[in-house]
């Protein structure tokens, strides 16, 4: 049987982490509370876990420029995604920290956007719509010899939203061809994941509740159709 130890104050940060690699860059950072359903009159402990990595991405989109100056657009984007981090929790009565190398593997994304043209070949623009994301299953370990503890939590789905802005750049030389950057910050909401024994898949009594924060950068190259013979 898995449990969980509570305690009225006991908190796990170890911060918030973000890194730029080959123009596409990533964080995550998970909120997890970890509660027992046969013990009541204590407060779950709490753990803030932060993570990095790389992503790459894929989308299609139709916009619509408008009083000269302005576009208006929906776009539908797919990540891969490899994004890591060191999650802590407390998994047993024994007061057990366990490890687990989190990774976000895939996430997409379904939204609008609205944008400004300050110069013919520029466009800004702020974007937000749903997002969907997935995390692999995480095996936990003991921090301080490495031996697996033999408890999983599983791969879960998130739903959520985003919000984001960037710009981007008609290149000289292809009449079709745009440069665009982009931030997001995509919020998602919480699930009640159960822990189970790894070999045989035997849950216990505990939930963690889980949230995810995840903020990414992208740089990438589009090619527009421009059906429309819009002048952006």
């Amino acid at each position: 049987m898995v449990n969980c130890e509570w305690k009225a104050a006991d908190r796990f940060d170890d911060g918030k982490y973000t890194v730029s690699q080959l123009a596409r860059a990533g964080s995550a950072r998970a909120t997890i509370a970890c509660s027992n359903s046969g013990r009541t009159g204590a407060r779950p402990p709490t753990y803030t876990n932060g993570g990095r990595g790389w992503l790459g991405r894929a989308g299609v989109g139709c916009d619509y420029q408008f009083a000269q100056w302005f576009v208006f657009g929906a776009f539908g984007d797919f990540d891969w995604m490899n994004l890591k981090s060191n999650g802590a929790v407390t998994v047993d009565a024994r007061d057990r920290a366990g490890l687990a190398n989190e990774k976000e593997s895939a996430a997409w994304y379904a939204g609008l956007r609205l944008g400004y043209l300050p110069y013919p070949n520029l466009l800004t623009f702020v974007s937000g719509g749903w997002t969907q994301t997935r995390f692999d299953q995480r095996d936990f370990f003991n921090p301080l010899t490495g031996a697996a503890l033999g408890i999983s939590a599983p791969q879960t789905d998130f739903n959520g939203w985003f919000i984001g802005g960037g710009h981007e750049y008609r290149l000289p030389w292809f009449q079709g061809l745009t440069w665009k950057t982009e931030y997001r910050f995509s919020q998602y909401r919480g699930v009640d994941e159960v822990p189970f024994v790894t070999a045989t898949g035997v849950t216990g009594n505990s939930v963690l509740h889980d949230e995810k924060f995840v903020q990414t950068v992208t740089s990438s190259l589009v090619w527009r159709f421009n059906f429309g013979g819009a002048s952006y």
